[in-house]
């Protein structure tokens, strides 16, 4: 009887270690597919895998965006402020021609 709990236990002993080894496998395989897709996605998404390069680039994007933004929005202020004096001038006006004019 213990030959048997002994055989028993020695196949169990392989059993687990096989898949220890197995599994410790498993583990570098996905670690070395993920570190290759992590070098894959550095490689495309910056420039020469230089980070620093594409968080300047980002940011001179960023400045830009904002420039232009504040520029429409001077431009918008622009357009309406000389609307409103255009609109008033041409009120003046045409008072003033309402009173060259006289009553009809």
């Amino acid at each position: 009887m213990m030959e048997s709990i002994l055989k028993l236990v020695t196949e169990i002993h392989k059993d687990v270690r096989e898949v220890d080894r197995k599994l410790t496998a498993h583990i570098e395989d996905e670690t070395t597919s993920a570190a290759a897709l992590i070098k894959e996605f550095r490689e495309h998404a910056f420039v020469n895998g230089d980070m620093d390069q594409h968080r300047q680039m980002q940011q001179i994007a960023l400045a830009r965006a904002e420039e232009n933004n504040r520029l429409r929005h001077e431009l918008g202020n622009a357009v309406v402020k000389w609307g409103v004096a255009g609109a008033l001038g041409f009120v003046v006006y045409a008072i003033w021609r309402a009173i060259l004019e006289g009553p009809k």
